[in-house]
Protein backbone atom coordinates (compact mmCIF):
# COMPACT_ATOMS: atom_id res chain seq x y z
CA UNK A 1 0.00 0.00 0.00
CA UNK A 2 1.41 3.43 -0.94
CA UNK A 3 2.76 5.56 1.90
CA UNK A 4 1.03 8.96 2.04
CA UNK A 5 2.79 11.79 3.84
CA UNK A 6 1.06 14.64 5.62
CA UNK A 7 -0.91 16.78 3.19
CA UNK A 8 -0.02 20.42 2.57
CA UNK A 9 -1.67 23.41 0.90
CA UNK A 10 -0.21 24.79 -2.34
CA UNK A 11 -1.09 27.87 -4.36
CA UNK A 12 -0.39 28.30 -8.07
CA UNK A 13 -0.81 31.56 -9.96
CA UNK A 14 -3.17 31.51 -12.94
CA UNK A 15 -2.69 34.93 -14.57
CA UNK A 16 -4.91 35.71 -17.56
CA UNK A 17 -3.47 38.44 -19.79
CA UNK A 18 -5.53 40.82 -21.93
CA UNK A 19 -3.43 42.86 -24.38
CA UNK A 20 -3.98 46.54 -23.66
CA UNK A 21 -3.82 47.28 -27.39
CA UNK A 22 -6.78 44.97 -28.04
CA UNK A 23 -8.81 46.55 -25.25
CA UNK A 24 -7.93 50.04 -26.49
CA UNK A 25 -8.97 49.08 -30.02
CA UNK A 26 -12.29 47.70 -28.78
CA UNK A 27 -13.02 50.89 -26.83
CA UNK A 28 -12.27 53.04 -29.86
CA UNK A 29 -14.60 50.91 -31.96
CA UNK A 30 -17.28 51.13 -29.28
CA UNK A 31 -17.25 54.91 -28.79
CA UNK A 32 -18.34 56.87 -31.92
CA UNK A 33 -15.99 59.56 -33.12
CA UNK A 34 -18.82 62.08 -33.32
CA UNK A 35 -20.02 62.23 -29.76
CA UNK A 36 -22.79 64.77 -30.31
CA UNK A 37 -24.44 66.75 -33.10
CA UNK A 38 -25.89 70.17 -32.29
CA UNK A 39 -28.75 71.65 -34.32
CA UNK A 40 -30.97 73.90 -32.25
CA UNK A 41 -33.55 76.35 -33.68
CA UNK A 42 -33.44 80.09 -33.26
CA UNK A 43 -33.20 80.96 -29.59
CA UNK A 44 -31.84 83.57 -27.24
CA UNK A 45 -28.06 83.43 -27.27
CA UNK A 46 -27.32 86.63 -25.27
CA UNK A 47 -29.56 88.35 -22.76
CA UNK A 48 -28.74 92.05 -22.95
CA UNK A 49 -30.60 93.02 -19.77
CA UNK A 50 -31.32 96.35 -21.47
CA UNK A 51 -34.56 98.02 -22.35
CA UNK A 52 -32.86 99.69 -25.29
CA UNK A 53 -31.14 96.67 -26.81
CA UNK A 54 -33.21 93.55 -27.24
CA UNK A 55 -31.90 90.05 -26.44
CA UNK A 56 -29.85 88.59 -29.27
CA UNK A 57 -31.07 85.36 -30.78
CA UNK A 58 -29.22 82.80 -32.91
CA UNK A 59 -29.39 79.28 -34.23
CA UNK A 60 -26.76 76.79 -32.92
CA UNK A 61 -25.26 74.19 -35.29
CA UNK A 62 -22.18 72.05 -34.66
CA UNK A 63 -20.71 68.84 -33.39
CA UNK A 64 -18.52 67.33 -30.71
CA UNK A 65 -15.84 64.92 -31.88
CA UNK A 66 -13.27 62.87 -30.05
CA UNK A 67 -9.73 61.92 -30.96
CA UNK A 68 -8.05 58.56 -30.37
CA UNK A 69 -8.78 57.11 -26.93
CA UNK A 70 -5.60 55.92 -25.23
CA UNK A 71 -5.46 53.28 -22.52
CA UNK A 72 -2.48 53.21 -20.17
CA UNK A 73 -1.84 52.25 -16.61
CA UNK A 74 0.54 51.05 -13.96
CA UNK A 75 0.08 48.70 -11.06
CA UNK A 76 -3.62 48.26 -10.45
CA UNK A 77 -4.67 51.60 -11.95
CA UNK A 78 -6.05 51.80 -15.49
CA UNK A 79 -6.08 55.27 -17.08
CA UNK A 80 -8.13 56.40 -20.06
CA UNK A 81 -7.49 59.63 -21.92
CA UNK A 82 -9.74 61.06 -24.64
CA UNK A 83 -9.15 64.39 -26.45
CA UNK A 84 -12.40 66.14 -27.35
CA UNK A 85 -12.93 68.97 -29.82
CA UNK A 86 -16.17 70.91 -30.19
CA UNK A 87 -17.24 73.19 -33.01
CA UNK A 88 -20.40 75.33 -32.67
CA UNK A 89 -21.64 77.83 -35.22
CA UNK A 90 -24.00 80.54 -34.16
CA UNK A 91 -26.05 81.41 -37.24
CA UNK A 92 -28.40 84.30 -38.03
CA UNK A 93 -27.19 86.17 -34.97
CA UNK A 94 -29.70 88.83 -34.07
CA UNK A 95 -30.88 88.44 -37.67
CA UNK A 96 -27.95 90.70 -38.50
CA UNK A 97 -24.77 88.62 -38.47
CA UNK A 98 -24.87 85.61 -40.74
CA UNK A 99 -22.51 83.29 -38.88
CA UNK A 100 -19.88 83.09 -36.11
CA UNK A 101 -17.92 79.91 -35.29
CA UNK A 102 -16.75 78.86 -31.84
CA UNK A 103 -14.28 76.06 -31.14
CA UNK A 104 -13.24 74.42 -27.93
CA UNK A 105 -11.08 71.55 -26.70
CA UNK A 106 -10.71 69.47 -23.61
CA UNK A 107 -8.84 66.39 -22.41
CA UNK A 108 -10.95 63.81 -20.67
CA UNK A 109 -9.01 61.64 -18.21
CA UNK A 110 -10.58 58.77 -16.35
CA UNK A 111 -9.38 56.43 -13.64
CA UNK A 112 -10.87 53.00 -14.27
CA UNK A 113 -11.30 50.61 -11.36
CA UNK A 114 -11.98 47.01 -12.39
CA UNK A 115 -13.29 44.09 -10.42
CA UNK A 116 -14.86 40.65 -10.60
CA UNK A 117 -17.91 39.42 -8.75
CA UNK A 118 -18.04 36.05 -7.02
CA UNK A 119 -19.88 34.65 -10.02
CA UNK A 120 -17.01 35.72 -12.33
CA UNK A 121 -18.76 38.77 -13.85
CA UNK A 122 -16.43 41.72 -14.67
CA UNK A 123 -17.37 45.18 -13.44
CA UNK A 124 -15.91 48.64 -14.01
CA UNK A 125 -16.07 51.98 -12.25
CA UNK A 126 -15.08 55.07 -14.26
CA UNK A 127 -14.14 58.22 -12.34
CA UNK A 128 -13.66 61.02 -14.88
CA UNK A 129 -11.98 64.37 -14.63
CA UNK A 130 -12.13 66.85 -17.49
CA UNK A 131 -11.53 70.52 -17.96
CA UNK A 132 -11.80 72.68 -21.01
CA UNK A 133 -8.36 73.66 -22.25
CA UNK A 134 -10.13 76.12 -24.54
CA UNK A 135 -13.65 76.73 -23.37
CA UNK A 136 -16.00 77.01 -26.31
CA UNK A 137 -17.49 80.50 -26.83
CA UNK A 138 -17.97 83.51 -29.14
CA UNK A 139 -16.87 87.09 -28.56
CA UNK A 140 -19.75 89.37 -29.58
CA UNK A 141 -20.63 92.91 -28.59
CA UNK A 142 -18.25 92.73 -25.61
CA UNK A 143 -19.86 89.51 -24.41
CA UNK A 144 -18.64 85.90 -24.63
CA UNK A 145 -21.48 83.42 -24.56
CA UNK A 146 -20.20 79.86 -23.94
CA UNK A 147 -21.73 76.63 -25.02
CA UNK A 148 -20.06 74.13 -22.68
CA UNK A 149 -23.47 73.30 -21.23
CA UNK A 150 -24.37 71.86 -24.62
CA UNK A 151 -21.37 69.49 -24.54
CA UNK A 152 -20.78 68.47 -20.91
CA UNK A 153 -23.95 66.35 -20.48
CA UNK A 154 -23.09 64.34 -23.57
CA UNK A 155 -19.59 63.62 -22.29
CA UNK A 156 -21.03 62.32 -19.03
CA UNK A 157 -23.38 60.14 -21.02
CA UNK A 158 -20.50 58.70 -23.08
CA UNK A 159 -18.48 57.87 -19.97
CA UNK A 160 -21.48 56.27 -18.30
CA UNK A 161 -21.99 54.15 -21.39
CA UNK A 162 -18.32 53.16 -21.33
CA UNK A 163 -18.67 52.10 -17.71
CA UNK A 164 -21.48 49.74 -18.79
CA UNK A 165 -19.78 48.33 -21.89
CA UNK A 166 -16.19 47.92 -20.66
CA UNK A 167 -17.03 44.76 -18.65
CA UNK A 168 -18.34 43.20 -21.87
CA UNK A 169 -14.97 43.75 -23.54
CA UNK A 170 -13.17 42.30 -20.53
CA UNK A 171 -15.42 39.26 -20.67
CA UNK A 172 -14.34 38.51 -24.25
CA UNK A 173 -11.10 37.03 -22.91
CA UNK A 174 -13.23 34.26 -21.32
CA UNK A 175 -11.15 34.21 -18.16
CA UNK A 176 -13.57 31.84 -16.46
CA UNK A 177 -13.27 29.33 -19.31
CA UNK A 178 -9.47 29.49 -19.17
CA UNK A 179 -9.41 28.87 -15.44
CA UNK A 180 -12.05 26.14 -15.83
CA UNK A 181 -9.78 24.21 -18.20
CA UNK A 182 -6.85 24.37 -15.78
CA UNK A 183 -9.10 23.54 -12.83
CA UNK A 184 -10.45 20.36 -14.45
CA UNK A 185 -6.93 19.15 -15.32
CA UNK A 186 -5.58 19.96 -11.86
CA UNK A 187 -7.04 16.85 -10.21
CA UNK A 188 -4.06 14.68 -10.99
CA UNK A 189 -0.85 13.10 -9.77
CA UNK A 190 2.59 14.13 -11.02
CA UNK A 191 5.67 11.99 -10.61
CA UNK A 192 8.33 13.94 -8.76
CA UNK A 193 10.90 11.13 -8.53
CA UNK A 194 11.40 7.77 -10.21
CA UNK A 195 13.59 5.67 -7.88
CA UNK A 196 11.85 5.28 -5.55
CA UNK A 197 8.60 6.46 -7.08
CA UNK A 198 7.32 9.61 -5.40
CA UNK A 199 4.14 11.31 -6.57
CA UNK A 200 2.55 14.68 -5.83
CA UNK A 201 -1.23 14.38 -5.91
CA UNK A 202 -3.15 17.64 -6.31
CA UNK A 203 -6.77 18.28 -5.34
CA UNK A 204 -7.86 21.85 -6.23
CA UNK A 205 -10.11 23.36 -3.57
CA UNK A 206 -10.63 27.07 -4.25
CA UNK A 207 -9.90 29.89 -6.68
CA UNK A 208 -9.02 33.41 -5.62
CA UNK A 209 -8.90 36.77 -7.36
CA UNK A 210 -6.25 39.29 -6.31
CA UNK A 211 -7.21 42.06 -8.74
CA UNK A 212 -6.15 43.48 -12.08
CA UNK A 213 -2.69 44.83 -12.81
CA UNK A 214 -0.95 46.41 -15.77
CA UNK A 215 2.20 44.53 -16.73
CA UNK A 216 4.25 45.03 -19.87
CA UNK A 217 1.45 46.12 -22.18
CA UNK A 218 -1.05 43.63 -20.78
CA UNK A 219 -3.94 43.94 -18.38
CA UNK A 220 -3.41 40.89 -16.18
CA UNK A 221 -6.25 39.28 -14.25
CA UNK A 222 -4.74 37.89 -11.06
CA UNK A 223 -6.20 34.45 -10.43
CA UNK A 224 -4.74 31.80 -8.15
CA UNK A 225 -5.82 28.27 -7.29
CA UNK A 226 -5.26 26.57 -3.96
CA UNK A 227 -4.92 22.81 -3.89
CA UNK A 228 -4.44 20.12 -1.31
CA UNK A 229 -1.06 18.55 -2.02
CA UNK A 230 -0.25 15.01 -0.97
CA UNK A 231 3.08 13.23 -1.36
CA UNK A 232 2.69 9.52 -2.08
CA UNK A 233 5.47 6.92 -2.12
CA UNK A 234 4.89 3.84 -4.27
CA UNK A 235 2.64 3.22 -7.23
CA UNK A 236 0.81 6.08 -8.91
CA UNK A 237 -2.20 6.99 -6.76
CA UNK A 238 -5.67 7.30 -8.24
CA UNK A 239 -6.61 10.80 -9.38
CA UNK A 240 -9.05 12.56 -7.04
CA UNK A 241 -12.57 13.13 -8.39
CA UNK A 242 -13.07 16.40 -10.28
CA UNK A 243 -15.34 18.96 -8.60
CA UNK A 244 -17.07 21.93 -10.28
CA UNK A 245 -15.30 25.27 -10.49
CA UNK A 246 -16.32 27.17 -7.34
CA UNK A 247 -17.25 30.82 -6.91
CA UNK A 248 -14.40 33.29 -6.70
CA UNK A 249 -12.82 34.15 -3.39
CA UNK A 250 -10.64 37.11 -2.58
CA UNK A 251 -6.85 37.00 -2.73
CA UNK A 252 -5.44 33.68 -1.53
CA UNK A 253 -2.34 33.39 0.68
CA UNK A 254 0.80 33.33 -1.48
CA UNK A 255 1.93 29.93 -0.25
CA UNK A 256 3.42 28.75 -3.54
CA UNK A 257 3.78 25.04 -4.16
CA UNK A 258 4.62 23.02 -1.06
CA UNK A 259 5.72 19.44 -1.54
CA UNK A 260 7.59 16.82 0.39
CA UNK A 261 10.89 15.71 -1.13
CA UNK A 262 11.62 12.68 1.06
CA UNK A 263 14.68 10.48 0.81
CA UNK A 264 14.18 6.75 1.35
CA UNK A 265 17.26 4.95 2.69
CA UNK A 266 16.58 1.26 2.16
CA UNK A 267 17.20 -1.13 5.03
CA UNK A 268 19.37 -3.28 2.77
CA UNK A 269 21.87 -0.41 2.43
CA UNK A 270 22.23 -0.24 6.19
CA UNK A 271 22.41 -4.05 6.45
CA UNK A 272 25.31 -4.17 4.01
CA UNK A 273 27.14 -1.38 5.86
CA UNK A 274 26.78 -3.21 9.20
CA UNK A 275 27.79 -6.56 7.73
CA UNK A 276 30.96 -5.08 6.21
CA UNK A 277 31.96 -3.89 9.67
CA UNK A 278 31.36 -7.29 11.26
CA UNK A 279 33.44 -9.18 8.72
CA UNK A 280 36.59 -7.27 9.69
CA UNK A 281 39.32 -9.46 11.17
CA UNK A 282 39.23 -7.98 14.69
CA UNK A 283 35.75 -9.41 15.28
CA UNK A 284 36.63 -13.02 14.43
CA UNK A 285 38.77 -14.06 17.42
CA UNK A 286 37.09 -13.36 20.78
CA UNK A 287 37.74 -14.23 24.40
CA UNK A 288 34.98 -15.48 26.67
CA UNK A 289 34.77 -15.77 30.47
CA UNK A 290 37.53 -17.81 32.05
CA UNK A 291 39.92 -16.95 29.24
CA UNK A 292 38.23 -19.32 26.84
CA UNK A 293 39.01 -18.44 23.22
CA UNK A 294 36.40 -18.73 20.48
CA UNK A 295 36.00 -17.93 16.83
CA UNK A 296 33.00 -15.88 15.75
CA UNK A 297 31.56 -15.95 12.25
CA UNK A 298 28.88 -13.52 11.13
CA UNK A 299 26.45 -14.60 8.40
CA UNK A 300 23.83 -11.93 8.01
CA UNK A 301 22.50 -8.66 9.39
CA UNK A 302 18.75 -8.00 9.30
CA UNK A 303 17.29 -4.52 9.89
CA UNK A 304 13.65 -3.45 9.88
CA UNK A 305 11.34 -0.98 11.56
CA UNK A 306 8.93 -1.80 14.36
CA UNK A 307 5.49 -0.27 14.99
CA UNK A 308 7.02 1.58 17.95
CA UNK A 309 9.27 3.52 15.54
CA UNK A 310 12.28 1.53 16.75
CA UNK A 311 14.90 -0.15 14.61
CA UNK A 312 15.25 -3.92 15.05
CA UNK A 313 18.75 -5.21 14.23
CA UNK A 314 19.42 -8.97 14.05
CA UNK A 315 22.92 -10.51 13.77
CA UNK A 316 23.09 -14.14 12.59
CA UNK A 317 26.32 -15.62 13.94
CA UNK A 318 28.16 -18.83 14.72
CA UNK A 319 30.47 -19.27 17.70
CA UNK A 320 33.05 -22.10 17.75
CA UNK A 321 34.74 -23.04 21.05
CA UNK A 322 36.80 -26.16 20.59
CA UNK A 323 34.46 -28.85 19.42
CA UNK A 324 31.31 -26.92 20.39
CA UNK A 325 29.52 -24.84 17.77
CA UNK A 326 26.73 -22.47 18.74
CA UNK A 327 24.47 -20.80 16.17
CA UNK A 328 21.84 -18.13 16.67
CA UNK A 329 20.62 -14.59 16.14
CA UNK A 330 21.19 -11.77 18.57
CA UNK A 331 18.56 -9.03 18.35
CA UNK A 332 19.02 -5.39 19.20
CA UNK A 333 16.71 -2.40 19.20
CA UNK A 334 17.76 1.18 18.53
CA UNK A 335 16.33 4.59 17.73
CA UNK A 336 16.62 6.12 14.25
CA UNK A 337 18.39 9.47 14.11
CA UNK A 338 19.27 12.00 11.42
CA UNK A 339 22.17 14.43 11.39
CA UNK A 340 20.53 17.25 9.43
CA UNK A 341 23.66 19.40 8.80
CA UNK A 342 25.70 16.32 7.86
CA UNK A 343 22.81 14.67 5.93
CA UNK A 344 23.44 11.30 7.52
CA UNK A 345 20.99 8.80 9.00
CA UNK A 346 21.95 6.27 11.64
CA UNK A 347 20.94 4.72 14.98
CA UNK A 348 21.60 5.36 18.64
CA UNK A 349 20.90 3.64 21.95
CA UNK A 350 21.56 0.18 20.48
CA UNK A 351 20.72 -2.40 23.19
CA UNK A 352 20.14 -6.14 23.26
CA UNK A 353 16.48 -7.00 23.04
CA UNK A 354 15.34 -9.42 25.75
CA UNK A 355 17.22 -12.13 27.63
CA UNK A 356 17.13 -15.92 27.83
CA UNK A 357 18.10 -18.90 30.01
CA UNK A 358 19.83 -20.57 27.06
CA UNK A 359 23.51 -21.21 27.81
CA UNK A 360 24.25 -21.21 24.09
CA UNK A 361 22.56 -17.84 23.62
CA UNK A 362 24.41 -16.44 26.65
CA UNK A 363 27.67 -17.35 24.95
CA UNK A 364 26.66 -15.24 21.99
CA UNK A 365 25.78 -12.36 24.32
CA UNK A 366 29.25 -12.58 25.85
CA UNK A 367 30.68 -11.93 22.40
CA UNK A 368 28.49 -8.86 22.11
CA UNK A 369 29.13 -7.55 25.62
CA UNK A 370 32.88 -8.19 25.78
CA UNK A 371 33.77 -6.62 22.46
CA UNK A 372 33.23 -3.19 20.91
CA UNK A 373 30.64 -4.74 18.63
CA UNK A 374 27.72 -2.63 19.76
CA UNK A 375 29.59 0.65 19.45
CA UNK A 376 31.05 -0.34 16.09
CA UNK A 377 27.64 -1.38 14.79
CA UNK A 378 26.10 1.91 15.85
CA UNK A 379 28.85 3.64 13.90
CA UNK A 380 28.42 1.31 10.92
CA UNK A 381 24.62 1.57 10.62
CA UNK A 382 24.71 4.92 8.87
CA UNK A 383 24.16 6.32 5.41
CA UNK A 384 25.13 9.64 3.87
CA UNK A 385 22.09 10.66 1.82
CA UNK A 386 23.55 13.92 0.46
CA UNK A 387 23.62 12.72 -3.15
CA UNK A 388 20.10 11.28 -2.91
CA UNK A 389 18.79 14.52 -1.42
CA UNK A 390 20.48 16.70 -4.04
CA UNK A 391 19.27 14.42 -6.84
CA UNK A 392 15.72 14.64 -5.48
CA UNK A 393 15.85 18.45 -5.44
CA UNK A 394 17.31 18.49 -8.96
CA UNK A 395 14.46 16.30 -10.22
CA UNK A 396 11.90 18.49 -8.47
CA UNK A 397 13.53 21.52 -10.08
CA UNK A 398 13.35 19.82 -13.49
CA UNK A 399 9.67 19.12 -12.89
CA UNK A 400 9.17 22.86 -12.37
CA UNK A 401 10.79 23.69 -15.72
CA UNK A 402 8.71 25.24 -18.50
CA UNK A 403 6.18 22.67 -19.69
CA UNK A 404 3.41 22.83 -22.33
CA UNK A 405 -0.12 22.03 -21.25
CA UNK A 406 -2.81 22.12 -23.96
CA UNK A 407 -2.19 25.73 -24.99
CA UNK A 408 -1.01 26.75 -21.53
CA UNK A 409 2.55 26.95 -20.19
CA UNK A 410 3.47 25.81 -16.69
CA UNK A 411 6.56 27.42 -15.17
CA UNK A 412 7.92 27.21 -11.65
CA UNK A 413 10.96 28.28 -9.67
CA UNK A 414 12.40 26.30 -6.80
CA UNK A 415 12.61 28.13 -3.51
CA UNK A 416 13.82 26.90 -0.14
CA UNK A 417 14.18 23.28 0.97
CA UNK A 418 14.86 21.88 4.40
CA UNK A 419 15.14 18.53 6.16
CA UNK A 420 12.78 17.99 9.08
CA UNK A 421 13.13 14.55 10.66
CA UNK A 422 13.48 10.82 10.05
CA UNK A 423 10.92 8.11 10.55
CA UNK A 424 10.60 4.46 9.66
CA UNK A 425 8.82 3.24 6.57
CA UNK A 426 8.22 -0.38 5.51
CA UNK A 427 11.19 -0.28 3.11
CA UNK A 428 13.67 1.83 5.08
CA UNK A 429 14.51 5.05 6.85
CA UNK A 430 12.37 7.88 5.50
CA UNK A 431 14.05 11.27 5.73
CA UNK A 432 11.26 13.84 5.64
CA UNK A 433 12.16 17.03 3.78
CA UNK A 434 10.06 19.87 2.40
CA UNK A 435 10.52 22.15 -0.59
CA UNK A 436 8.70 25.28 -1.68
CA UNK A 437 8.38 26.80 -5.12
CA UNK A 438 6.49 29.49 -6.94
CA UNK A 439 4.61 28.51 -10.07
CA UNK A 440 2.18 29.86 -12.62
CA UNK A 441 0.05 28.55 -15.48
CA UNK A 442 -0.42 31.03 -18.29
CA UNK A 443 -2.40 30.85 -21.53
CA UNK A 444 0.24 31.06 -24.25
CA UNK A 445 -0.60 28.79 -27.22
CA UNK A 446 2.38 29.98 -29.29
CA UNK A 447 4.93 29.21 -26.56
CA UNK A 448 3.21 25.92 -25.72
CA UNK A 449 3.45 24.84 -29.38
CA UNK A 450 7.15 25.81 -29.48
CA UNK A 451 7.85 23.71 -26.37
CA UNK A 452 6.04 20.72 -27.88
CA UNK A 453 8.13 21.10 -31.05
CA UNK A 454 11.36 21.33 -29.02
CA UNK A 455 10.50 18.13 -27.18
CA UNK A 456 9.70 16.43 -30.46
CA UNK A 457 13.10 17.36 -31.90
CA UNK A 458 14.81 16.20 -28.70
CA UNK A 459 13.13 12.80 -28.70
CA UNK A 460 13.92 12.39 -32.43
CA UNK A 461 17.59 13.07 -31.82
CA UNK A 462 17.70 10.54 -29.00
CA UNK A 463 16.00 7.97 -31.24
CA UNK A 464 18.74 8.35 -33.90
CA UNK A 465 21.40 7.57 -31.34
Amino acid sequence: EPLVLKEQASTIRLPVAIPMAELERAINQEVPQELHRIDEPQQTCIKTKSKLIPDISCRLVGNVRRGHIRLTGSGNVLRLTMPVNATVRAENIGKIIKRETATGAMNVTARVTLGLSKDWRPRAKVDADYDWTNKIGIDFLGRRPTFASKVDPKLKQVLAQLERTLPRHLDKVQARSQVQRIWAKGFTSVRVKTDPQIWARFTPERVGFSGYSVQGGNLVVGFAAQAKTETVLGERPADPPVTPLPNLMGALPARGINVHVPVLVLYELLERAAFRELTKAEFRAVKLKGGLEAEAEYHKVTIYGTPQNQVAVGVDMTLKTGTVTTKGTVWFVARPVVDIPGRVVGVRDLVVAGDTDSKAFNLLLQVVNQTALRQRMMAAIRYDFTKDYDDGLAKADAWLAEQPFEGFVFKGDMGAAHIRTVRLAPEGFLVEADATATASMTHNPRRAAALVAERGRGSGARGKK
